[in-house]
């Protein structure tokens, strides 16, 4: 490892560059958790103080003690000592001052090369005019730095050997995974070390090796930690019951310091064990978020396998650039979950690939949601699958803002209460919303269930290619097509300006419906077995009571008619071509008025209706002699 750098001087030292500084390179310190005076220090958990560890605050000799005993979280000193949050205990080993530092050089030895061959004399190197200095270290967990003029500390730096660490592993911190021994602390202590030396902005991959890691509390990640396994075959995690905290690896960014590289978690599984805790708990994740190749397992019926939202307690803060991808989420067995098991809050530029929810086993049903969106906007969703729930497969719902720009391709629904539903409150919406290609496949689990139908309610511009699935479109929907080829799944249509295509079928006339703007039109056939194409309001048959038609078979029918009907009879007037398909006739409410007869015909002529006072009869209508001007006719006549 090769640290290069400037000096950074404390205030009130003007040493001279060019010159040689002590550098000593020592074992991990830690960073003080809360104000203090007396004989115990706070300190953040998994700092590297032991019994018998002699340190300075700071920069400050006059705070120079010895440790007597410690914690995880704390250590007790041999004299009373001021301290404040957020300093930095440096640790200087068996230091052998006895009332102030000796700086002996009891750290970690410094070499002139990456050989490690040639040791500095004294650990001292130099500095060139600008103040830039290069050593080399031998391996080892240290990130303290202390640089010396003379015997005196001018500086200190942090993450000696890892200025941006790429990998830490949890064994380095104690981790057993042997399935028996409690890992929570060593789980900690590693996540504490990347926050501690990869500064505000920097993080690390946190490496579980295959094995069984016992958890028994919250682990508290941040942005640029990621958590990575060897597969959820060889890596898993298990909950230990009488778990402390409601999430069992929970990245919080709701301070707002959300820079960094991307986070998440990849190949490893959780076993859940029953009890109620959220296996992935993400809030605030904003920006280079994965999820990977994860499988959680017999999570408890109160918790979500996946948890990801904007906030805990508002509605203005939002998750975005997030990908989930092979992640396999299922609640405990026989245990009536009501969670959901996939849970998104105020999420954006999201997207689910190959992702498979159960609100429980087989062997029972959970009533909670299988994946839940709530105010979520730009969410894609592909290949997926919800089963085993009385609830909704893929529920979209709000009450705090409008959500928008969801698409559902290619996922199936088994064995749930309803497939999917988009609904709101509050007088939002839900806009633009696409599904295509579901698979709704009915139950073959023990209990069976049916598989519930597609739901819009208060959803605007939405397109659904749903086949023969069972479709709602209710109250405050609107803009919505619907393409289906069997008209009778739609059992619920209330929403305004609704659009509906269907295939033709000659076996059920009925179902060949397309319907817009509140109007019916059907493909049908008339008695001579011929296509027809009527329309009518949505309100009534249009089968029966259109209100125009068109129809092109060559029959008595042919042609373009209007139909009125009173609400007792139906009259009918039209423009058609009788059965010889040579006379055009016009009628008015079902009584005729006019024909012509294409010329060539027996009778090519045209004929009126006439009233002699006895019957009212069609009349041919003839021309008369020629003008005598040679110009034209001299009259139109009807025959008697």
């Amino acid at each position: 490892m090769v640290r290069e750098g400037r000096v950074f001087i404390n205030p009130g030292t003007r040493p001279a560059y060019g010159v040689g500084f002590r550098v000593a390179v020592r074992k991990p310190g830690g960073r003080v958790a809360s104000a203090s005076s007396g004989l115990t220090i706070n300190l953040d958990p998994g700092h590297g103080l032991a019994v018998g560890d002699k340190f300075i605050v700071g920069l400050d000799d006059l705070r120079y003690r010895t440790v007597t005993a410690n914690s995880d979280t704390s250590v007790d000193v041999n004299s009373a000592v001021s301290v404040a949050r957020d300093e930095y205990v440096i640790n200087l080993g068996t230091d052998s001052g006895a009332t102030s530092p000796n700086y002996d050089g009891s750290g970690l030895r410094i070499f002139q090369d990456m050989g490690l061959a040639d040791a500095y004399a004294d650990s001292t190197v130099s500095t060139d005019s600008t103040g830039r200095y290069r050593y080399f270290h031998e391996g080892g967990q240290t990130f303290w730095e202390l640089v010396l003029a003379g015997n005196t500390p001018v500086a200190y730096y942090l993450d000696v050997q890892h200025p941006e660490p790429t990998t830490i592993s949890v064994k380095d911190f104690g981790a057993r995974g042997d399935g028996t021994t409690d890992d929570t602390a060593a789980f900690q202590g590693a996540a504490a070390y990347v926050a501690a030396v990869s500064g505000p902005y920097g993080g690390a991959r946190i490496f579980m090796p295959r094995g069984t890691y016992r958890i028994s509390a919250t682990v508290a990640l941040r942005h640029g930690m990621i958590l990575e396994g060897e597969g959820p075959g060889a890596t898993a995690v298990s909950v230990v019951p009488g778990f402390s905290g409601s999430s069992l690896f929970k990245w919080d960014l709701s301070d707002g310091n959300v820079q960094g590289p991307g986070y998440g978690a990849r190949d490893f599984a959780v076993a859940g064990n029953g009890v109620s805790v959220h296996a992935i708990h993400m809030i605030r994740a904003y920006d280079g978020i994965i999820l990977d190749n994860l499988k959680i397992d017999d999570t408890g019926p109160l918790s979500n396998c996946y948890r990801i939202e904007g906030s805990e307690s508002n509605t203005t803060s939002v998750a975005q650039s997030i990908l989930l991808s092979n992640c396999y989420g299922i609640h405990a067995r026989s245990s009536s979950p009501t969670a959901a098991t996939f849970y998104f809050k105020s999420c954006q530029e999201m997207t689910l690939v190959n992702c498979k929810g159960f609100g429980c086993y087989s062997d029972g049903l959970g009533s909670g949601d299988v994946f839940y969106f709530q105010g979520c906007r730009g969410v894609t969703v592909i290949g997926g699958a919800a089963a085993n729930s009385t609830g909704i497969g893929y529920h979209c719902y709000t009450t705090d803002r409008t959500q928008e720009g969801l698409t559902f391709l290619g996922n199936t629904c088994e064995a749930v209460g309803e497939s999917y539903v988009c609904e709101s409150t509050g007088g939002l919406a839900t806009k633009n919303v696409y599904i295509y290609g579901p698979r709704i496949q009915e139950a073959t689990v023990v209990p069976p269930t049916a598989t519930g139908p597609i739901r819009l309610a208060s959803t605007q511009l939405a397109d659904v290619r749903a086949h023969s699935f069972e479709i709602k479109v209710q109250t405050n929907s609107q803009d919505v097509r619907i393409w289906t080829d069997n008209l009778s799944r739609l059992t619920e249509n209330a929403g305004s300006r609704t659009r509906i295509e269907a295939d033709y079928n000659s076996t059920d006339p009925q179902s060949n419906f397309f319907h817009c703007l509140g109007q019916s039109l059907v493909l049908d056939d008339d008695s001579s077995g011929g296509p027809v194409f009527r329309m009518a309001h949505r309100s009534r048959s249009p089968r029966d009571h259109w209100q125009w038609a068109w129809s092109a078979n060559g029959g008595a029918d042919n042609g373009f008619r209007l139909q009125y009907y009173d609400g007792t009879t139906t009259r009918i007037c039209g423009l058609y071509v009788d059965a010889g398909g040579l006379d055009v006739h016009i009628a008015r409410f079902g009584v005729e008025t006019c024909k012509w007869a294409v010329p060539g015909s027996a009778e090519s002529s045209m004929y009126l209706l006439v009233n002699d006072g006895v019957a009212t009869t069609l009349r041919r209508v003839t021309v008369g002699a020629a003008d005598s001007g040679g110009a034209g006719f001299r009259m139109l006549r009807v025959a008697n």
